[in-house]
């Protein structure tokens, strides 16, 4: 359910940000592109879940 979640709101977010700087730039507004940026973003903060943060003990 959190890889769904993640992928949900990386596709909004990313696609909010990205309307609004092309808009700002006054560039034609490309979701395909957009969708391919929330891909990576999804399995870059996949990795991160699984291998790069690991919570710490605290009975060490």
């Amino acid at each position: 359910m959190r890889f769904i979640i993640t992928i949900v709101w990386s596709i909004l977010l990313g696609s909010m940000v990205s309307f609004i700087l092309s808009s700002i730039g006054e560039q034609p507004f490309s979701m395909g592109l957009t969708l391919m940026i929330a891909g990576v973003f999804s399995v870059a903060v996949f990795l991160l879940s699984e291998v790069g943060l690991k919570p710490q003990d605290d009975n060490a």
